[in-house]
């Protein structure tokens, strides 16, 4: 506990532990001046100037306490992110799941999904490698009432896709065939009656959680995860979900576990499980195709322990063990290299995102400004700056940085 958090305000202490114990927020992920801030801005929309009076009412009200989660907590998502990831799902699915499994159905979740982007991403994917529609059972799950109402709605802008693109909408084949749900992975009844799932989308969730929280969200992923199983995580969470039980998958740029056979938690499936009603979606007209991906990946490679590395092949040595998890090897490498090759933007992000894993954001800050100032048009490095000058409390900021990025033509 830190000097500075015992000396904030005792209605400041309530709401965060609020935020902790209902959605498992790390308050160090967003920043006590980012929830100030947005309290602040929640009570003068509620028109309260007091503060007991407004944690009685945000206690009572399940509207106001949406519209304070919605405010905290900023979905941060675009098509087929991490493409390496979609392309290594395809090239499972059409040269190892299908043949095993001809006639069932593919069940696949995305949680958290936020606005739809990486669940309708999956479905493309699937769909470009000639999988059939109809043996795709994909879910779409969030807290956010508001996400998946956009999500259900599928119309998208340039934001999005992270390129120059008109507004989009989602094909009605496509927005149909998801089913969106609002839940929680830290309620122990979350999808309780549902059949385990082939694959999870997971992805960066983890690095918001307080460490009860992502206790709970392995609890529950491990009960939703069939057996041999895949789950997509984020890149900076790899060190998070290396549990026994988990198996990394070494294709570079695959950020991904293979839950080991054996391995299961009964969901308690009912009779029922697949007879739910799909949520009405809204009747929209459907547009032009969405972009095409190509399937071409060899297969996962064996993990390989750190070795000695020359000098000619420090940057890709550093990323291969950076995919693999060893994160201290990789930063070593990563720093040789750029000793050598000062300029090297790549080299510089990526460092940003090695400190981002290790939870040392001032280092990540510095990083990505250095890749930035090599390079003022480097999208990714531009969109991690804007999630912690988010953080930081600085949206002004961030929203600049986001315009930058949708701006660029890298």
């Amino acid at each position: 506990m830190s000097w500075r958090w015992l000396k904030m305000p005792i209605f400041q202490k309530q709401v965060e532990s609020l935020l902790e114990d209902k959605i498992g927020l790390s308050v160090k992920s967003v920043g006590h001046e980012r929830i100030r801030h947005v309290v602040s801005q929640r009570m003068a929309s509620c028109g309260m100037t007091d503060q007991s009076a407004y944690l009685e009412y945000l206690s009572g009200s399940e509207q106001e306490w949406e519209e304070l989660v919605e405010s905290v907590v900023i979905p941060e998502t675009w098509f087929f992110r991490n493409q390496n990831s979609f392309l290594f799902l395809a090239h499972y699915v059409m040269t190892e799941w299908s043949p095993r499994n001809p006639d069932q159905v593919l069940r696949i979740l995305s949680i958290p999904c936020a606005t739809g982007e990486e669940a309708y991403s999956v479905a493309m994917t699937l769909t470009d490698a000639g999988f059939p529609l109809e043996r795709l059972h994909l879910d779409g799950a969030d807290i956010s009432a508001r996400s998946l109402r956009k999500a259900a709605q599928g119309i998208y802008s340039r934001e999005s896709f992270r390129e120059k693109e008109n507004i989009r909408q989602i094909s009605d084949a496509l927005r149909q065939k998801i089913r969106w749900i609002r839940g929680n992975l830290l309620d122990p009844e979350f999808l309780m009656n549902e059949m385990p799932y082939n694959m999870i989308f997971c992805r960066n969730l983890m690095i918001y959680l307080s460490d009860s929280a992502r206790r709970q969200v392995m609890s529950a992923i491990s009960r939703l995860l069939s057996p041999e199983g895949l789950l997509f995580v984020g890149h900076a969470e790899l060190p998070l979900f290396s549990l026994p039980g988990m198996t990394r998958i070494t294709q570079p740029g695959v950020f991904a576990f293979r839950k080991k056979s054996g391995v299961a938690e009964k969901n308690k499936p009912s009779e029922k499980a697949e007879k739910r009603i799909r949520p009405s979606l809204p009747a929209v007209v459907s547009s032009a195709p969405l972009p095409e991906i190509t399937v071409k990946l060899p297969s996962p490679a064996i993990k390989q322990k750190p070795a000695e590395v020359g000098e000619e092949n420090l940057l890709e040595q550093a990323e291969k063990f950076a995919d693999q998890g060893y994160l201290d090897k990789a930063e070593e490498l990563y720093k040789k290299h750029l000793s050598i090759h000062p300029t090297d933007v790549q080299a510089h992000f990526m460092m940003g995102l090695m400190m981002l894993a290790m939870k040392d954001e001032i280092a990540a800050e510095n990083w990505f400004n250095k890749a930035i100032y090599l390079d003022p048009k480097h999208r990714e490095a531009l969109h991690h700056l804007a999630l912690i000058r988010e953080k930081q409390g600085d949206s002004v900021g961030a929203n600049h940085l986001r315009q930058r990025a949708v701006r660029s033509g890298k």
